[in-house]
């Protein structure tokens, strides 16, 4: 199990840390592969999704230095060591590997339950 707790307490929010600074690391991530992404800034969403061909494979978020990568892309998970964020490794967004040091959080979550209920 991986205690998202401790990578949020590990990668508080910056003040140089933006949306538009969100953006443009998820767009590095992503510049050139099969990955798209998808961010309602307007609607105010907390994270920047990367989307492969069948699934969620990451997720930045817009309001801390911090993401959540799916193993099954080597790719992005390199080219996130080229940023000074803070990187949690999940096997897959399906795969319910998280879990918090609250009451609500102590079951096992997966990425895609994160993203869903923080977005």
């Amino acid at each position: 199990m991986i205690d998202f707790t401790k990578a949020l307490t590990a990668n508080p929010p910056r003040p140089d840390w933006t949306g538009e600074v969100a953006l443009a690391v998820a767009e590095s991530l992503v510049d050139g592969l099969p990955i798209r992404l998808d961010w309602d800034a307007d609607a105010g969403e907390e994270w920047i999704s990367l989307l492969g061909e069948a699934a969620r494979v990451g997720i930045v978020s817009v309001s801390r230095p911090l993401a959540v990568l799916a193993a099954s892309e080597p790719r992005v998970v390199e080219r996130a060591a080229d940023h000074r964020i803070g990187v949690v490794l999940v096997p897959s967004f399906a795969d319910p590997v998280l879990v918090g040091d609250d009451d609500q959080l102590r079951a096992p979550f997966s990425a895609d339950d994160l993203w869903f209920s923080t977005i």
